[in-house]
């Protein structure tokens, strides 16, 4: 039954604009919570490739230190360069693994976490004999590890074949890290996308923060007037179809 609004008191008002005022915010909190979920979910996946795509600039800024005769001019140098190289590629290994394990359903497909591992992998078994003759193993978990006596000695031996096989790994290495780097590469993809994606989601958010203020005022705005017979919650709640 349709109450004229000149029945009301002050006090009415403002008790069914508080009514209204909460059945909107209580519908539009609905999507607000939701979009909070999807952002916070897309900052993990985002953090966890972000740190995976640092680790690839490691292994990219190490394997250049490989192809640098003067940095690898001595039995120290080169220990030292392998060392280096060898911690940047197993960190990669670890934040790749660690992206896998957020979501890679967020990324693209050719542009996942277990495709830029496999890639890495693939840089060690088309290049196993240049890794040996570096002194750089392979061990049972698929991580590397340097032979630091074997290197040593064979830097003795033949140091111009260490150096050439450092360069060589430094090469393939470098190579498929800034393939992976690229934006359309398994890791700059994956961030790139993920960006774009918490952007969307950051707009929509300002989206629902908006209509929710404006909503409130219109309620605001009926309650003064008394003229709830126009202004419905149902008017409010069907700008986003709830």
């Amino acid at each position: 039954m349709a109450v004229s609004a000149t029945g009301f008191s002050a006090g009415s008002v403002t008790a069914l604009s508080g009514v209204q005022s909460d059945r909107i915010s209580a519908a539009l909190r609905r999507p607000a919570e939701r979009l909070a979920q999807e952002a916070e979910s897309t900052r993990v996946k985002l953090s966890a490739f972000g740190q995976a795509q640092s680790a690839t600039a490691a292994v990219q800024t190490a394997s250049r230190t490989l192809q640098d005769a003067r940095q690898v001019s001595t039995a120290a140098d080169a220990k030292a360069a392998a060392e280096a190289f060898v911690q940047a590629y197993n960190g990669e290994r670890a934040a790749l693994s660690n992206a896998a394990g957020n979501g890679a359903a967020a990324v693209p497909e050719g542009a996942r976490a277990s495709i830029a591992a496999s890639q890495l992998e693939r840089v060690v078994a088309d290049n196993a004999t240049a890794f040996r003759d570096a002194g750089i193993r392979i061990q049972q978990d698929g991580s590397l590890t340097v032979d630091a006596k074997a290197l040593e000695s064979a830097y003795a031996t033949n140091p111009s074949a260490v150096t050439q096989a450092l360069g060589a790994v430094g090469r393939a290495a470098e190579a498929t890290a800034t393939r992976q780097l690229g934006s359309n590469g398994s890791i700059g993809a994956a961030v790139n996308n993920l960006n774009t994606r918490l952007q969307q989601i950051e707009t929509r958010q300002e989206d629902v923060r908006t209509r929710s203020d404006e909503s409130q005022r219109a309620v605001e705005a009926a309650a003064r007037r008394y003229g709830f017979g126009a202004v419905g919650a149902g008017a409010y709640l069907g700008i986003f179809g709830l």
